[in-house]
């Protein structure tokens, strides 16, 4: 990974679409569900809302120790060609800042409960709203967020909490990864994290680390079938792994699926530690994941989209989920002698998690439900055709030349060989034979 080379200037400022789809869920029977002759929760799927996300690495470093530091940036480019859905359009959704704060109250002590009941009051707060779609990603506030973010900013640090506007917001990442053939299993994995080897969002050391993980952008060379691979999103809080699923083609090129196992979001089997229920916390049911460290102490907790994997048993009073391994699981598609991905497809499901908030008279109805939001669809399906040709000519073209070359050079030696031994031979014969130009011998 030398400066200047091409190798360096794809990964500084990478010539790859990244598109980022957006579907949040409209509450379709509001009225019913405000009037109380519903307590069925029916959500239907709106999007997808398009954007290309737009990643460069600035401030550069070669570290002493073998490693690589820079700075990640993303930002995200609405798409209007590719887009059907309006923004203007209004969508019936939980009232993340009222039930959030709710569900996070719930078993603090009465006064502060009592207090938060009277501020709600104040500002006659639903727990359903009606929203715009652009506001809802971009810009959702709300007079109780400023309230509570004034009155206790330890607690509530953001006054927008628009879906999008909290994952990308200021999101650039110090990070330093493993480069040189000194470190070829660990090449590209993270050393740290903003100068740490942590990431700072779980109590437990070994789920914390960064150990292994990548950006997804490039893994290490060599690539077997027996590879676990790693790679870090923010939206999902944590390292996520990857698994060899089969062979296939991309490009004309042999790739290896890996893809993301459906018991992800599970708990433990062997009685392991949970990384991901937090300490004092109510285990959450398999297929879903806390989450909350990543979005400002909100009680959300993700899942794969449509609650692919998580039993409907454990999803109380909700309709219209539909969940589909094909359109919601997770996978990538690598190149395995080079590391680099020709495909790859992330997809993550945010849902609010309300506990007993029977305390709170308006969010009563919402108790211990899990209420989906949003999910998220990050798809990179193409590279650069310049990258296309220079993978084809060191992955296909360059090892037939090398085969071919060997060939002929063995040939060659064979040859060379075969006229050594004719030559030899005949000079044996030449030496030992007899020759005499008398035609008598001569006599004593």
């Amino acid at each position: 990974m030398r400066k200047g080379w091409p190798p360096y200037n794809w990964w500084v400022v990478p010539d790859v679409d990244v598109l980022v789809k957006m579907h949040v869920f409209n509450i379709t029977n509001y009225d019913e569900i405000m009037s109380g002759t519903d307590t069925v929760f029916k959500v239907q799927e709106v999007g997808p809302i398009i954007y290309r996300e737009d990643l460069w690495h600035s401030n550069v470093t070669k570290n002493p120790n073998g490693t690589m530091a820079f700075v990640s940036n993303r930002v995200l480019e609405y798409l209007p060609e590719q887009n059907t859905i309006n923004l203007n359009d209004t969508v019936y959704v939980p009232n993340l800042a009222y039930l959030g704060i709710a569900s996070y109250l719930s078993d603090w002590h009465f006064i502060t409960r009592m207090g938060f009941n009277l501020l709600a009051r104040k500002y006659n707060i639903s727990p359903i709203i009606k929203i715009t779609v652009y506001n809802l990603l971009w810009n959702y506030t709300d007079p109780l967020l400023e309230t509570v973010s004034n009155v206790v900013p330890s607690l509530l640090p953001i006054t927008n909490i628009g879906y999008l506007e909290m994952l990308y917001r200021n999101f650039s990442d110090e990070n330093s990864v493993f480069i040189g053939i000194q470190h070829p299993r660990k090449y590209f994995t993270m050393d740290t994290y903003h100068r740490q080897n942590r990431f700072g969002f779980w109590p437990n050391k070994d789920c914390d680390s960064v150990q292994n993980a990548t950006e997804g952008i490039l893994y290490h060379q060599d690539i077997t079938k027996d590879d676990v691979l790693y790679f870090f999103r923010k939206a999902m809080c944590r390292v996520a792994a990857i698994k060899f699923k089969e062979e296939t083609e991309r490009f004309g090129l042999k790739a290896y699926n890996f893809s993301l196992p459906l018991n992800t979001y599970h708990r433990p089997l062997n009685g392991s530690y949970d990384c991901y229920t937090l300490p004092g916390d109510t285990p959450l049911p398999d297929g879903l994941s806390d989450i909350s460290q990543c979005f400002f102490h909100f009680p959300i907790v993700s899942s794969f989209p449509h609650f692919l994997s998580v039993k409907p048993s454990d999803l109380r009073n909700l309709e219209g989920y539909t969940p589909d391994e094909k359109r919601h699981g997770c996978y990538s598609a690598v190149e395995p002698i080079t590391g680099v991905p020709l495909e790859s497809v992330a997809r993550i499901q945010c849902n609010l998690r309300i506990k007993d908030v029977s305390s709170f008279p308006p969010a009563a109805p919402f108790k211990n439900m899990f209420l989906p939001l949003f999910w998220l669809e990050l798809k990179q399906d193409q590279i650069p055709q310049i990258m296309k040709i220079g993978l084809y000519l060191f992955v296909v073209i360059t090892p037939k030349i090398q085969a071919l070359i060997s060939t002929a050079l063995v040939a060659l030696g064979i040859a060379l060989l075969y006229f050594r031994v004719i030559k030899v031979q005949k000079t044996t014969e030449y030496k030992g034979t007899y020759i005499s130009l008398d035609p008598i011998p001569r006599t004593m």
